[in-house]
């Protein structure tokens, strides 16, 4: 959906590692040549909550809402057996993978290394505590243990992690590079390994009664420096059409030195449909920060709301695909 202010496969990001296996890590570390600048981050594509199957629970409604700087979704559910049903209920980060990310600068929400895009959940209002499940890994296995030992996050993301790591004994160092878990080049220190979390609660459904369940979190959203071949590259995943370029070139033109900020923002709706049958009713609202920005996806039938706003409703919705917003500001 384009036009009227709501409407790259960049082939311009570079980064300092393509990944390696383990065992070309070690050379990589000695003939590494001079760090190459990225201009360019990757988001992280997180989603809504998942369900353990269970054919007697039915999400009556969803309520999505998308800006650049936060994610809320509303879902009622309801047990249309005669029996309690007690349901693992998740919400699973998409997994980092710091050798693919290079050095690209992908800005997460909070300088907490596990609820690093400052999740919460409510049932009925009121708020639940979730438990929390990581994994670091480096080619399938599980180095979680090794981490720790030396006294470092699992996330490799997480704040100042390259200083945690130049800051260990030179022993420890050199097992981390020789393990293939960081690049390790002079000042340059790059961790290399995977990580995922979840956070996650058992939840009951009573028979025959609606759970409300909510939630919110910060997205970690891709960007871009400012270049035209921007939207011709990529004008099918976020379908920018003509009018819009214009829109965005003009923008660019009048803003002299302020130069717009290119940011996206992915959300996955098609995992996870454990639930039993379609969403009864389904809402998206887009909220695009400021009536100047502008902002395109790929979605027919957006109706304007509001100075900033825009909506899409579907009844009994099966999702088919998933939602990448761009945002012009």
């Amino acid at each position: 959906m384009t036009g009227h202010g709501i409407t790259g496969r960049t082939g311009r990001r570079r980064r300092h590692l393509a990944r390696l296996g383990a065992a070309a890590l070690a050379g990589a570390a000695l003939c590494a040549g001079s760090p190459q600048a990225n201009d360019s981050s990757a988001e992280l594509a997180a989603g809504g909550l998942r369900l353990a199957h269970n054919a007697h629970v039915r999400m009556d409604s969803e309520d999505l809402y998308i800006s650049r700087q936060e994610v809320r979704v509303r879902y009622v559910f309801r047990n249309m057996s005669q029996q309690p049903q007690d349901i693992l209920v998740a919400f699973p980060m998409p997994e980092i993978d710091a050798g693919e990310l290079g050095d690209s600068d992908i800005g997460i929400a909070s300088s907490d290394p596990v609820n690093f895009v400052d999740f919460s959940a409510n049932v009925n209002g009121a708020p639940v505590e979730t438990q929390v499940a990581e994994r670091a890994s480096l080619l399938g296995l599980d180095v979680g243990g090794t981490l720790r030992a030396a006294g470092l996050p699992l996330n490799p993301l997480a704040e100042g992690m390259a200083e945690k790591i130049a800051a260990l004994p030179p022993a420890q160092k050199q097992a981390l590079a020789q393990n293939g878990l960081a690049l390790i080049d002079g000042d340059f220190v790059q961790p290399l390994w995977r990580y995922a979390v979840v956070y996650y609660w058992r939840q009951s459904f009573p028979p025959g009664r609606e759970v409300t369940i909510g939630h919110r979190y910060r997205p970690v959203a891709g960007a871009s420096v400012w270049y035209d071949e921007l939207f011709s590259e990529r004008a099918g995943e976020f379908c920018i059409d003509p009018a819009f370029a214009r829109a965005a070139r003009a923008k660019r033109a009048r803003a002299g030195d302020n130069v717009p900020v290119i940011h996206w923002v992915s959300y996955v709706l098609t995992t996870g449909a454990n639930w039993a049958g379609p969403i009864g009713r389904f809402r998206l609202t887009i909220d695009k920060g400021a009536p100047s920005n502008l902002v395109s996806l790929c979605r027919d039938g957006i109706a304007k709301t509001g100075p900033t706003t825009f909506e899409w409703q579907a009844q009994d919705y099966w999702p088919e695909s998933d939602l990448k917003i761009l945002f012009v500001e």
